[in-house]
């Protein structure tokens, strides 16, 4: 199991065979897309993920949060300001792409849902959010 599911996280023709059988489509923003778009991000910035993870996993950087950690890796000279970006970026698109509905509690309503790294922009066009790991995140 654990072997085709690795197969399954690399472009491969076991995936490319696999993707000729379901249907999907790479739209960011739609709920069948979610998950490819987001593999297809994961590919253009591997090395950078990796090499970042890598070095996260060691405690190499200061900060609770992923996005302090980025940001204290941009400090130390680790990545650069697009290098910070992308994996921002990608972060928040990882964790939309694992998200799932959410209903209340009679399962009437589909409640929208959150993802705390993703960036909101005010009417203004100011951000307005700050990039937090979830698991610091204080919820009603």
């Amino acid at each position: 199991k654990q072997q085709v599911a690795n197969s399954m996280m690399e472009n491969n023709a076991f995936r490319q065979t696999l993707k000729k059988h379901v249907y999907y489509n790479t739209h960011e923003n739609d709920v069948t897309g979610r998950m490819e778009s987001t593999f297809n991000m994961l590919l253009e910035i591997e090395k950078l993920w990796d090499r970042f993870k890598k070095a996260e996993n060691k405690a190499q950087f200061k900060g609770l949060s992923f996005a302090e950690h980025v940001a204290d890796a941009q400090l130390q000279g680790f990545i650069n300001d697009q290098e910070a970006e992308k994996l921002l970026h990608y972060n928040a698109r990882r964790y939309d792409s694992m998200l799932t509905d959410v209903f209340d509690l009679h399962l009437n309503e589909v409640l929208e849902l959150e993802n705390p790294y993703l960036i909101k922009e005010d009417a203004k066009g100011t951000d307005t959010s700050v990039q937090t790991d979830p698991s610091h995140s204080v919820s009603p």
